[in-house]
């Protein structure tokens, strides 16, 4: 509603482009962290805002242009995001940067009153 191009209606003039904030989803959240656009690990409004901000090192005035290719590249699963094929399909190979799951610490079972 924004821009003023092919694409897009353009009908808000009192907004900038580079005012928006990226909208989240299942998406944009998995490969915002691989490729550490947050260190936010809850989706909200600060990860909106932080991932807008790494977005706006690229692209100051209109950071949000990139929530599409985000959210399709999410999209087409060809990324490993912890299955066993790892990232060997994945576009953006040797960029993302999965963070690794730390593995839990086992419990030791005690018997009551030992």
């Amino acid at each position: 509603m924004v821009r003023r191009d092919a694409l897009d209606l353009g009908v808000w003039r009192r907004v900038s482009p580079s005012q928006l904030i990226v909208p989240l989803d299942t998406h944009v959240i998995r490969v915002g962290r691989c490729l550490q656009l947050t260190t936010y690990m809850s989706p909200g409004w600060r990860m909106a805002r932080d991932i807008t901000a790494s977005l706006r090192t690229i692209d100051p005035a209109d950071p949000v242009k990139y929530d599409y290719s985000l959210c399709h590249l999410g999209m087409m699963n060809a990324c490993g995001f912890g299955r066993a094929q790892a990232d060997s399909q994945c576009p953006l190979r040797g960029v993302c940067r999965p963070r690794q799951k730390k593995p839990r610490a086992r419990r030791m079972n005690r018997k009551p009153g030992a």
